[in-house]
């Protein structure tokens, strides 16, 4: 039986029979320098590759691709997003009032997450002007830096008998995300009571107006 025979003999057992002959396979790659193609397992190495790159995306890098394409908008009012983060799960919504997303955990979350989560919020809900990146502020920053460090440093011209003092510049305020904890996770409520001054209004009636509240009720019974 010739390379060929054997070959095309293993590589037809191998299509219907693949875990029986798995073993066999490398006993030819091994003994005779026979390689057979499976298109399979191909298939199976390439998923596996995929499936790498996924996993070695940091959570701190999720979203992003997302973010650049989200829209800006309305506040949303009462919505919220969960998310499981590596050290936990997380509720997150935004407070119009504090001006800082709300979150809510059983866990201590790094700030680094809490970026993660507020950006899923953000695209979710189509309101990227309430979320500072901060990638596009770190390369500024980095860009500054290495032109304060090209520029000659600059000194203060004292008496001779002291020495000179390098003149110190001001530190620029660096804008950031805000983020408060508003308790454990179990203490979110996703049903937002009734404001008072609603209700009151509506038991606050006067006689005449409950005449006329019963007669328009007794008229679209009849």
């Amino acid at each position: 039986m010739g390379r060929n025979d054997i070959y095309n003999m293993f590589a037809w057992l191998k299509r219907f029979v693949p875990n029986v002959l798995l073993e066999a396979t490398h006993v030819l790659n091994q003994m005779y320098g026979i390689e057979i193609d499976d298109e399979e397992e191909q298939e199976q190495e390439q998923q596996k590759e995929q499936e790498q790159q996924v996993k070695e995306v940091k959570y701190e890098d999720k979203y992003l691709d997302r973010f650049l394409t989200a829209q800006s908008g309305c506040v949303p009012v009462n919505s919220f997003v969960i998310e499981m983060t590596p050290v936990g799960n997380v509720i997150m919504q935004y407070n119009k009032e504090k001006e800082s997303f709300v979150y809510y955990s059983d866990h201590i979350i790094p700030y680094r997450y809490l970026e993660t989560v507020s950006r899923k919020y953000v695209c979710i809900f189509n309101c990227k002007q309430l979320f500072i990146e901060r990638h596009e502020e770190l390369v500024k920053e980095e860009k500054e830096k290495e032109e304060k460090e090209k520029e000659p440093r600059r000194f203060n011209v004292l008496n001779q008998s002291q020495k000179q003092v390098p003149v110190k510049k001001e530190e620029k305020e660096v804008k950031m995300n805000r983020y408060s904890n508003s308790g454990r996770f179990s203490n979110f409520a996703t049903l937002q009571p009734v404001a008072k001054h609603i209700t009151d209004k509506k038991r606050l009636m006067t006689f005449s107006e409950f005449k006329a509240f019963v007669k328009t009720s007794s008229l679209s019974l009849s």
